[in-house]
């Protein structure tokens, strides 16, 4: 599809969108509408259409050079021009988790849902936003709505493993990491976190497993060091543990040992 045909689809989905769909006869999987406003809006876009797509092209740039809140404030105007404009609704969500706005990101990627009922991205998103606002509960059950869209999505199988162990529970969360090294073999923050998970649940040989095999795969990691220095600590090897402390801090003398 050319740069030309993809506009003109861009255009008419928005157009479609503002008149919510009126038509109710359909052709295949397309709303007849969808098909008319593709052959009509090329030559004649609305004129607040074409507005918002430019606001939503102006907040990308200024995305791209890290101006948030002026990429903020163009998507809220792209989103005044045409209410249900999702794509804008998500960058602004994305914009709002970079200037910490974890509430408006959240109502943000609602929205998306609203709109999108399916966007596996958004609900991921939206999980990411209720985590940071310590609603952990609420992230799981976006997370595996988010698995259930798509399966091998190994980062919701991540976040769920992270905020499981927010909720203590462990097992859960040792699954989810597992499941992400089935798909990604070598993600050493995925045998990290699986043996925070598994230390919280004292299984101290399993998390001295795991944070050996991360230490291997990322062996400039102080902090994993210093996880596996506390393990041992708990298994009573001392000098094992003084060793991984000793390490941590040369590798990062900002951690705090204490």
């Amino acid at each position: 599809m050319n740069a030309y045909v993809s506009a003109v689809f861009c255009v008419a989905a928005l157009w479609t969108a503002q008149v919510s769909a009126q038509s109710v006869e359909t052709r295949g999987a397309e709303p007849v509408g969808f098909l008319v406003a593709n052959a009509v809006v090329a030559a004649n876009p609305p004129a607040n259409v074409v507005q918002a797509m430019n606001a939503f092209a102006q907040g990308n740039a200024k995305a791209k050079e890290n101006n948030f809140n002026g990429a903020i404030a163009d998507f809220s105007q792209a989103i005044a021009l045409v209410p249900n404009y999702a794509d804008a609704y998500f960058r602004r969500g994305r914009m709002r988790l970079d200037i910490q706005d974890y509430r408006g990101m959240l109502e943000d990627y609602t929205m998306v849902l609203k709109l999108q009922p399916n966007n596996m991205e958004a609900l991921n998103n939206r999980a990411n936003a209720k985590a940071k606002l310590n609603d952990f509960k609420g992230a799981v059950e976006d997370y595996t709505m988010a698995i259930g869209l798509n399966p091998n999505a190994s980062s919701a199988y991540f976040n769920r493993g992270n905020a499981r162990v927010e909720l203590k529970e462990y097992d859960g969360a040792i699954e989810d990491f597992t499941k992400v090294l089935t798909m990604k073999p070598l993600d050493a923050g995925a045998y990290n976190n699986r043996a925070n998970a598994k230390h919280l649940k004292h299984d101290f040989t399993g998390a001295l497993e795991d944070f050996s095999k991360a230490i291997a795969l990322r062996p400039n990691d102080g902090m994993s060091y210093f996880n596996r220095g506390r393990v041992k600590f708990e298994m009573r090897d001392f000098v094992g543990a003084r060793e991984d402390y000793t390490t941590a801090v040369r590798l990062s003398p900002r951690l705090n040992l204490r």
